[in-house]
């Protein structure tokens, strides 16, 4: 069809769709979710390769012209094992083909589980995501898993499922992985020692870090041993000041004595001499 000038084509119309249905042709029954065939990659996504900030979700016949909503639940992998739910998010996905959608992965800050938190370091965090074109029915569910090849080794379980383990000469501290002898950021004294303790920096044995350190037993000052220690310290210090006085009083007695008995001797002379005087 051409217009008056001979231009092709032109634009027939445009279709203002009943409720429930969408598409430039008004086909797409909104409310049946799409076919979902998986996540392109597996659902791997390694890191240290690639940015990993979105899920492509692969297909049948994605329209253009549709919006699509896509719903992600957080599940935590933690370091010491089991999972932790750690959340929801739904937002709206991007049209890559005919055949694919983009998810965003939602942000790690916005979905720090406290659980997760209190039951140890998360290892791994995996999205089971889904696809709706209405926003309330979706489409089946596949997950999507986020690591780091650089630290983490990737297995199987006995029923095919991934599974990550940390590498051989790595820690695993504050999320991150680190090198054996790499020194925390914080204090050159500390670094990660895979073999003393994988989830916390161990102290370094230099002579400059005076490695010597005596631990400490909250025992040692346990208070009750405290007080009696004061106390048998008090009653000697009481015993020795007492003993003292003692000596002293003794020697006072025994000086004044003395000089009692001399003076009674020179007055028994002088009168014997007044007597011979006389007589």
């Amino acid at each position: 069809m051409t217009d008056l000038q001979g231009n092709w084509p032109v634009p027939c119309c445009t279709c203002t769709c009943p409720p429930l249905f969408g598409a430039t042709d008004c086909s797409l029954n909104v409310t049946i979710p799409p076919e979902i065939f998986g996540i392109e990659g597996d659902g791997i996504c390694d890191v240290s390769q690639m940015s990993c900030d979105q899920i492509l979700v692969a297909g049948d016949d994605f329209t253009e012209t549709e919006t699509y909503h896509c719903k992600i639940d957080v599940t935590h992998v933690l370091f010491e094992g089991g999972t932790t739910s750690a959340g929801e998010e739904r937002i709206n996905g991007n049209v890559q083909t005919l055949m694919s959608v983009s998810c965003p992965v939602p942000s790690k800050r916005k979905f720090t589980s406290r659980i997760s938190l209190k039951m140890g370091p998360v290892f791994v965090r995996t999205f089971n995501v889904s696809v709706s074109s209405d926003g309330e029915t979706f489409s089946e569910s596949f997950e999507f898993y986020e690591y780091n090849s650089t630290f983490q080794e990737l297995g199987q379980t006995a029923d095919g499922r991934p599974q990550f383990i940390l590498k051989s000469g790595y820690c695993f501290i504050d999320e991150r992985g680190i090198p054996d002898g790499w020194s925390s950021p914080t204090d050159n004294c500390q670094a990660c020692n895979s073999s003393l303790d994988l989830l916390q920096w161990s102290p370094v044995n230099t002579i400059e870090c005076e490695v010597v350190r005596v631990p400490v037993s909250s025992s040692s000052f346990d208070t009750d041993q405290l007080y009696w220690l004061l106390a048998v310290t008090l009653v000697i210090i009481a015993i020795v000041i007492v003993v003292v006085c003692q000596q002293r009083c003794r020697r006072v007695h025994l000086k004044k004595k003395s000089s009692y008995d001399v003076s009674s001797e020179s007055s028994a002379a002088d009168m014997e001499l007044h007597n011979q005087m006389f007589f």
